[in-house]
């Protein structure tokens, strides 16, 4: 993903702030990807199958980010579900990526981001595998900061599509 220039935060996300200071912290000096292998796609996918399965689709209001406390949600739960899995399984925060996206049906939509050396991989709840963010059907509309975790970028929506030679094949297809 290009990053641009310095985004206002979305206001769903100030709010859980607010609430969850210590879930909104990042303090990595440079950005940085996750050295890809089969072990690490593994553990994305086994958080992204679970959270999937934990959480049971229910619309909430576009700003009301915050975990899943009934097993029910938004876009916005799966996403911080995962993240907070993620975390807990040893994962550094900064490589973990709130992103929102435009959907084919122009929703706005909440997903998380782990860039890695075969590419930004992103855990969706509209996706049973994680997937290739080039290879989904969205408009890139911003991300968090890896140095900053307040702090949000803008995104080029038009990825240049390129092979990897490390691009695991699995990730390029969804499913």
């Amino acid at each position: 993903m290009a990053l641009g220039e310095t985004a206002p935060p979305p206001p769903g996300f100030v709010v859980f702030c607010m609430r969850h200071i210590n879930d909104c912290k990042a303090d990595a000096q440079a950005p940085s990807k996750v050295k890809y292998s089969d072990a690490r796609l593994a553990e994305l996918s086994r958080v992204q199958t679970e959270i999937n399965n934990q959480i049971h689709y229910r619309t909430e209001q576009p700003n009301n980010w915050d975990y899943s406390t009934d097993g029910r949600g938004d876009c916005n739960r799966y996403a911080l579900g995962k993240r907070r899995a993620l975390i807990a399984a040893g994962w550094n925060p900064e490589d973990l990526l709130l992103t929102v996206a435009i959907t084919e049906t122009n929703e706005a939509h909440l997903v998380l981001v782990v860039p890695t050396t075969a590419g930004d991989l992103v855990l969706d709840s509209r996706f049973q595998n994680v997937v290739l963010w080039s290879n989904l059907p969205y408009r890139w509309v911003m991300r968090q900061s890896q140095i900053n975790a307040l702090r949000w970028n803008s995104i080029d929506s038009h990825p240049v599509l390129t092979a990897s030679i490390d691009a695991p094949a699995d990730t390029a297809v969804i499913h």
